[in-house]
């Protein structure tokens, strides 16, 4: 991983996150065809100790979620890449725009919790809640 990755999975994820702050994330299902506006928008800083983490999981080459006990507190996303001869940027903003997309084509209610209910659906948010969430994969948080 290198800085110029970190930074640039670091970046999208606040520019995105930035748009669900300011009520301009495009949401289907909500009142006015955004998602309301955040109350408390945390911008994301990158932690490498939780990436030492996050590395070990994918060196085992398992596209399966680790266990709770390997990431306390932690949410997780997954993509997966092949080939060999990839942007380690273009991949992060790829991953992390992939994950947000949930929102645009699935949606969320416009009161915009989580639920059992969400998260059992035939469709699924759960990646688009991990961007959004307080902590994400690689990163921690400090006030936006």
């Amino acid at each position: 991983m290198t800085d110029e990755a970190r930074n640039a999975m670091l970046n999208e994820h606040n520019r995105l996150r930035s748009l669900v702050a300011k009520g301009l994330a495009e949401n289907p299902k909500g009142d006015n065809g955004y998602a309301p506006k955040a109350a408390r928008m945390l911008k994301m800083v990158y932690d490498c100790k939780i990436e030492e983490s996050a590395s070990r999981h994918a060196q085992k080459c398992s596209f399966e979620k680790s266990g709770i006990s390997e990431r306390p507190g932690l949410g997780e996303n997954l993509f997966q890449v092949s080939g060999m001869r990839r942007n380690f940027s273009e991949i992060g903003i790829w991953a992390t725009q992939s994950w947000f997309s949930q929102l645009k084509e699935e949606g969320v209610q416009p009161h915009n919790r989580f639920t059992w209910v969400v998260a059992n659906q035939h469709f699924t948010v759960s990646q688009y809640t991990q961007v959004n969430g307080t902590y994400l994969y690689y990163f921690s948080s400090t006030e936006l």
